[in-house]
């Protein structure tokens, strides 16, 4: 097993003990979608708050996927895992199988 994969089950865990904690008032806990759906052209920052940590140096409030898919790639070392919402880690998980062929290279 990879350290990605390590990475991405603990991902898959912190969402899913945050999904069975809710009371259904988390606002962390959005409607995600399909998960094989296709990513948005442009994805707004503020959405995101590991992704806003990452991109604070960005003028513009959107980001595309790709870009996105490279901040947390590279920046993998700051994103906080434990603090990571359902919602961010859905798009990481979608980010990493449309840009990354399945693999968070980390």
């Amino acid at each position: 097993m990879t350290p990605e994969d390590y990475d991405m089950k603990a991902i898959r865990a912190i969402a899913s003990a945050k999904l069975l904690l809710a009371d259904g008032d988390d606002p962390s806990i959005k409607c995600l979608g399909k998960q094989n759906s296709k990513m948005p052209d442009l994805l707004r920052i503020k959405d995101y708050p590991q992704l806003a940590l990452l991109a604070w140096n960005r003028v513009t409030p959107e980001i595309t996927g790709e870009d996105a898919f490279a901040l947390y790639e590279h920046n993998w070392r700051f994103v906080d895992l434990m603090s990571l919402n359902l919602n961010e880690a859905a798009l990481i998980d979608r980010l990493k199988m449309q840009y990354g062929k399945g693999v968070l290279n980390v």
